[in-house]
């Protein structure tokens, strides 16, 4: 009587987690580094808005400078949700142009210049 085993010996089980164990120390850190590059161009798409409506009032309005708040409320723009805890009250935009600087969650700086 030949008894034939079917089951892993403990090698194989070693090897394919060893395997896992690699392919899981690479696609983390890659997820967190697209993650933050999706951020933080949701966050630039965000101030692109705010400055795209600060421009139309500007026009509109013979101004040279308009603030966040003023947009909001002269329906020019809808409030923007913050994605990584920025916040976009200071936002001043100047009819002849300069940069938005925001700060995310992590403390990093989001530039845009307009």
């Amino acid at each position: 009587m030949n008894k034939c085993r079917k089951a892993f010996s403990i090698i194989e089980v070693v090897l394919v987690l060893v395997i896992l164990g690699l392919v899981a120390a690479v696609f983390v850190p890659a997820t967190v580094k697209i993650r933050n590059m999706a951020r933080e161009d949701a966050i630039s798409a965000n101030i692109l808005k705010v400055i795209r409506a600060g421009q139309r009032y500007n026009t509109d309005k013979s101004v040279k400078t308009v603030d966040y708040k003023t947009l909001v409320d002269s329906k020019y723009l809808e409030p923007v949700l913050p994605i990584a805890g920025e916040s976009y009250d200071k936002i001043v935009i100047d009819s002849g142009g300069g940069k938005i600087s925001l700060k995310n969650s992590l403390g990093e700086d989001i530039e845009r210049e307009y």
